[in-house]
């Protein structure tokens, strides 16, 4: 009987203590943070150090250098760069020396290759120029090279339609969806 009043007693005492617990009160408080600003990042090429390129004196086997061909990356969130190509002329007209032209790109003022190939590759295929850049100075050296078996029917040959294209995109990002001779504008 004892035995029964002793637990009796121990469970309306856990059953206080429960209660007890259940309304204790804690102090809290909250702040709201205000003057919030969300704002998306950009990916914008500011422009380049030169007006165009200009190659000439090209000859057969001869490598012809344009130096410092800057890109200036404006952008607020790291980007790929891409080179392409795009012009009117085309295979098989006498202005069209893409074919017969090697390029070699270069990071400015080393021996880092970015890229090596024929010219015309740059009109059907975006090429990777940089990757997970963030803004400032993008600079290359060209190095053009005619194919050492050029004819004399390309002396004189001026090509004056080529446009080269560069693209920025978000890293990680897709090149555009269009090949880059068909690419007008972005």
């Amino acid at each position: 009987m004892i035995k029964r009043i002793l637990l009796s007693v121990l469970m309306i005492s856990l059953a206080f203590s429960a209660a007890a617990v259940a309304t204790t009160a804690y102090f809290s408080n909250g702040q709201v943070l205000g003057s919030n600003t969300f704002a998306t990042g950009t990916v914008t090429i500011g422009g380049f150090n030169t007006q165009g390129l200009s190659v000439t004196g090209l000859t057969p086997g001869v490598p012809v250098w344009v130096h410092n061909v800057g890109v200036n990356y404006t952008g607020s969130i790291n980007a790929d760069l891409y080179v392409g190509a795009g012009g009117i002329s085309a295979p098989g007209e006498q202005a069209y020396i893409a074919d017969i032209t090697y390029l070699r790109i270069y990071k400015a003022g080393t021996n880092t290759e970015v890229w090596e190939g024929y010219v015309n590759t740059l009109s059907t295929n975006w090429i990777s120029l940089a990757s997970n850049i963030s803004a400032g100075w993008q600079a290359y050296d060209l190095q053009f090279t005619l194919n050492s078996n050029v004819g004399n029917d390309k002396q004189n040959v001026n090509n004056t339609d080529t446009k080269i294209l560069i693209y920025a995109v978000q890293h990680g990002g897709p090149v555009p969806g269009t090949v880059p001779y068909l690419t007008s504008s972005f």
